[in-house]
């Protein structure tokens, strides 16, 4: 948490990136970093290679950036209004059709050279996300924060 609270004035939009197991400790963190920063413009983006452990719902958040059709969002995340977005390898409805990281990358191709300057990326507790997030990190020259797990 220090290393996101240590770049928030200087990159004060934070993507948090979770996908399968990490998904309920992606969620925590996202509440987590919305109580204790709430200076952060947060975006958690989910994925999943299976059905989602919670029932998907449209967003009433507009988020630029993100292909029209993707409107699948965490509604525990919505109620705290925190922007999320839902991508999956099963065609989901609303979600993006590939995975968490692909979906990244659309949101990151949308930004303007100063908007991606405020951009830090985080990553909770998925090694297997871990290579495809430092390569997309690097090829935006962007940080990428490798959250703890809780204890």
């Amino acid at each position: 948490m220090d290393s996101v609270s240590a770049q928030a004035n200087e990159r004060p939009r934070l993507v948090l990136i979770g996908a399968d197991a990490a998904l309920a400790a992606t969620i925590r963190r996202a509440m987590e970093l919305h109580q204790q920063l709430p200076e952060l413009s947060l975006l958690v983006l989910l994925g999943s290679d299976a059905s989602f452990p919670f029932r998907a719902r449209p967003t009433t958040l507009m988020l630029d950036g993100v292909p029209d059709h993707v409107i699948a969002c965490a509604p525990m995340l919505e109620q705290w209004q925190i922007a999320s977005r839902l991508a999956s390898t099963l065609g989901l409805p609303g979600c993006h059709d590939g995975d968490v990281v692909e979906l990244a990358g659309l949101w990151l191709d949308s930004l303007h050279p100063a908007a991606l300057a405020q951009v830090q990326l985080a990553v909770q507790e998925s090694a297997e996300l871990l290579p495809a997030l430092q390569a997309l990190a690097q090829r935006y020259d962007l940080p990428l924060i490798q959250l703890p797990a809780f204890t």
